[in-house]
């Protein structure tokens, strides 16, 4: 069964997401974080739930996030976990060196995560 909290966090951030990037990058968060930005929608997932733990998919073309007995992206539940992995300390390292440094340049999830401790915005 979906955990409802957990849905209605996703859907937050990707609206909060939206209203501070949408217009600079061009795209919806839900696109933004299927297309090579998975990466950076579990950073701030794993900000949310400390208890998080990030999955990869063995491919490395997308990441999602653990939470409770469930793995999620910025879409929700994943029903189909089998091609995702836990990440490992070299799996994060290559995260965050090579994946999409476009995203990078626009330091997405440190700022969402600056508004969500700065109490801007509530989940």
């Amino acid at each position: 069964m979906e955990n409802t909290n957990i849905l209605t966090t996703i859907d937050n951030v990707n609206s909060l997401v939206d209203s501070n990037f949408k217009d600079t990058l061009k795209c919806e968060a839900e696109t933004l974080f299927s297309t090579g930005g998975s990466y950076e929608f579990i950073k701030i997932m794993q900000h949310i739930y400390n208890e998080g733990t990030i999955y990869i998919k063995r491919d490395f073309t997308h990441c999602a996030i653990k939470i409770e007995d469930d793995l999620y992206d910025c879409k929700g539940k994943l029903i189909n976990s089998n091609d995702y992995v836990e990440a490992n300390d070299v799996h994060i390292y290559i995260l965050d060196k090579y994946l999409n440094p476009y995203y990078k340049l626009f330091n997405i999830s440190n700022t969402i995560i600056r508004l969500l401790d700065k109490k801007q915005y509530q989940m």
